[in-house]
This record gives C-alpha cells, sequence and structure tokens, in this order.
C-alpha cells in the first residue's frame, strides 16, 4: 500500500481507538496474508479505509438514534400531563423551558447529550411526572 494511504489508514484508527485491532483488521481484509498495513495493496487499503470510516458513521447515527428515542420518552411523558399545543403537538417551548431551569445542564432538550439523557429523564420523572401521576 502507498505511504500515503497508509499515513491516512492509521489517523483513522488512531482517531477512532482501533489501533490495538489493526493486526486482525489488516489479516481480515488480506484473508490472513499479513497483519501488517504496510503489506496491503492499495485496493485493500481503500477497502479496509472506507469500512471503519463507514462503521463510525454508522456508530453515529445509531447513538443519535438513541438519544432521540429518549428525547421522545421525555415529550412523551410532558404529553401525557397535557403539555401541548391546542394543535395537539407537545409544546416544546415549556418542555425546553423546564429543562433550562430545573435540568442539571440548564440547556434546552435537544442540546442534552446520549450520556446526560438518561439522568435528566430521571429528574422529570421523579419530580414532575410520578407527583403529577399520583394526584390523578
Amino acid at each position: 500500500m502507498n505511504t500515503k494511504l497508509n499515513r491516512q489508514l492509521h489517523a483513522e484508527l488512531n482517531a477512532r481507538g482501533l489501533m490495538n485491532q489493526k493486526a486482525n483488521m489488516v489479516l481480515n481484509i488480506t484473508k490472513g496474508r499479513t497483519e501488517h498495513s504496510s503489506q496491503m495493496t492499495d485496493m485493500e487499503g481503500a477497502l479496509l479505509l472506507a469500512a471503519i470510516k463507514e462503521h463510525a458513521r454508522t456508530n453515529a447515527l445509531q447513538k443519535n438514534e438513541k438519544a432521540n428515542n429518549m428525547r421522545r420518552k421525555l415529550i412523551s411523558m410532558a404529553h401525557q400531563l397535557h403539555w401541548q399545543l391546542p394543535n395537539g403537538k407537545a409544546d416544546m417551548k415549556r418542555i425546553n423551558k423546564w429543562c433550562i431551569h430545573y435540568g442539571f445542564g440548564k440547556k434546552p432538550l435537544n442540546l442534552y447529550t446520549l450520556k446526560e439523557l438518561p439522568k435528566l429523564i430521571t429528574i422529570f420523572e421523579q419530580k414532575v411526572f410520578k407527583p403529577a401521576m399520583n394526584k390523578i
């Protein structure tokens, strides 16, 4: 494989924290011929680089979908509490206001990360949703 492509591959592996898996990836793409990226063909190198980038893109999409599912859960609970507009849609202004004032991150719902959302949902459930549902 040419030097430029090998540098790109190493940069991508480092960026993704996958250097410790490089030998196995190279063995796999070369069908056991070598575990050294410098001994791969340009085609093999390009295929491996493309596979790593696609895997990273897929992971990012999956994380985004998980975060969106958690946001939908909070919106659904708010909807059950009748935090909605006259047209029946969730009152996002009210939800975002709650997230800014009472959420730990002091920011609108869509700015909470996948890691932060479980804590935000727990706070909403315990402080708003369950007490309101117990009154019904």
